[in-house]
């Protein structure tokens, strides 16, 4: 018993002394966070005067936001907060695809009961029937068939995944969607009416039970047929282009090719609390484009006057500016005049600043006139990779311009190795990565860590998911 005791007492002492420990720790981030440069490229100067903001969590119930201002003598300011409920941080949903668009003929999958009484699999039923009526009980079969012999158009569905409205900030509204799925197919088929190739086919492959039930199901297309969607949403409805893979004929979709509206009205619930509601038989085509060309981007400008349509089009990307009261171009400007073999990798339009990063690591930078219409400020400037540089998560790096020079900040990421030179593990830190251009390429390049990397190693202690780095001049 005596031994039990001493060793209760030990334990205590230690979770008390691990406690208070931990407190002090807690205690002095929360009162002094500082940065500290680590490695460098070029003069600091380069960046003085921008703020980079920072905003790290432990645990979702302690918050750091510290600002860090460059200058002959940087300047860092620290609030903290401790929350007892789980703090959370809601995603910036002004950008996000809210509808998808696609042909409903490839679908798989299995169930105890008949998979062909299943609503997946609406769109392909006729096919799908007429191989299970050759189909025995117990067996499975597999047909090649003539998607032309059923149907003249391609079945398309759509989802709508929510509805944001401009000036609405984060407030997601809920859509009311009249009409089962296969009448809103029935719709969108109906206004496309896109012809299927004779050539088209289709595997069709169906596994029945001993009861005759088809208990697994799978379709696929002989030769690659899609279509996808970009789009926004407005109160008056939701605007998408499409990119499509295999179908070129919009001879049949009234206004052909282009940019297409959904419309939206409001009607009220039996609170009288108005709900949107999609009008599916009101389709329209409201901006015709060239086929040969390929949608990367398409917004709501952030006065909510204009379309922003950025196409990939004659080996360059292209910036069309549109202005929705009429529905004519007010600019077409070409962002990289050759793309090569690049890939759009980041592409952000905020704070009336446009920028593009290619995968290639050429950038550009355009300004937001009165008139919506963009004027470059940099063009087609190559990133800097210096072997003994920082390392940042350079997907999407958060962007600063103040006219004459721009910032980069990106998430830090820190890297320990074993005897051997391999990575062993790696994390990110409560610090960033920032680098400083103008129209002469990079001045500046720092890393800088946190002291409150002191609890990251472990995992513990990390940017915020949704916002954990901003900066401005």
């Amino acid at each position: 018993m005596r031994k039990a005791m001493i060793l209760y007492a030990v334990l205590v002492a230690v979770a008390i002394g691990g406690m208070c420990w931990a407190h002090a720790a807690l205690t002095t981030a929360q009162d002094d966070v500082s940065l500290t440069e680590i490695a460098a490229y070029g003069d600091a100067s380069a960046a003085d005067g921008l703020t980079v903001l920072t905003h790290a969590q432990l645990a979702r119930h302690l918050l750091w936001n510290t600002a860090y201002t460059f200058g002959q003598t940087p300047q860092t300011h620290t609030d903290s907060l401790f929350s007892v409920p789980l703090l959370s941080w809601q995603e910036d949903n002004t950008h996000r695809q809210v509808f998808e668009l696609y042909t409903a003929l490839e679908a798989s999958g299995s169930g105890s009961g008949d998979m062909l009484d299943n609503q997946a699999f609406d769109s392909v039923a006729e096919m799908l029937h007429d191989v299970a009526s050759r189909t025995r009980n117990g067996v499975r079969r597999s047909e090649n068939l003539n998607i032309r012999d059923y149907y003249d158009y391609y079945p398309i569905s759509v989802d709508v995944y929510g509805y944001y409205f401009v000036g609405n900030g984060d407030n997601g509204q809920s859509v009311y969607q009249p009409g089962n799925n296969a009448e809103v197919r029935e719709a969108f088929t109906n206004y496309f009416q896109l012809a299927v190739l004779e050539t088209d086919i289709m595997t069709v492959d169906i596994q029945k039970d001993n009861n005759g039930n088809a208990v697994e199901i799978r379709t696929a297309l002989k030769d690659s047929v899609s279509l996808s969607a970009v789009s926004f949403a407005t109160e008056s409805g939701i605007y998408f282009a499409l990119n499509t893979n295999g179908i070129t004929d919009f001879s049949n979709t009234p206004g052909g090719f282009g940019i297409y509206m959904l419309p939206a009205s409001t009607m009220r619930d039996n609170n009288g609390k108005p709900i949107t509601t999609l009008e599916y038989q009101r389709l329209q085509t409201v901006y015709p484009l060239n086929m040969s060309v390929y949608i990367q981007s398409l917004q709501l400008s952030e006065d909510g006057r204009c379309i922003n349509l950025i196409t990939k089009e004659d080996g360059g990307l292209y910036l069309t500016v549109i202005e929705i009261a009429t529905m004519t171009e007010k600019q077409k400007l070409p962002l990289f005049a050759a793309m090569e073999d690049a890939s759009v990798r980041m592409l952000n339009m905020v704070d009336g600043l446009l920028f593009v990063l290619l995968d290639d690591d050429r950038f550009m930078l355009a300004e937001q006139r009165e008139d919506s219409t963009y004027e470059p400020m940099l063009a087609d400037i190559r990133v800097d990779k210096l072997e003994t540089g920082p390392y940042g998560s350079w997907d999407s790096p958060e962007v600063a311009w103040d006219g004459e020079r721009l910032a980069f900040v990106s998430e830090h990421t820190v890297i320990s190795y074993d005897d051997h030179g391999y990575a062993r593990h790696r994390w990110n830190s409560c610090g960033f990565v920032l680098e400083v251009y103008d129209e002469s390429g990079l001045t500046y390049q720092g890393e800088y860590e946190s002291s409150l990397d002191v609890l990251a190693h472990s995992g513990g202690c990390a940017l915020t998911d949704t916002g954990g780095l901003s900066a401005h001049w």
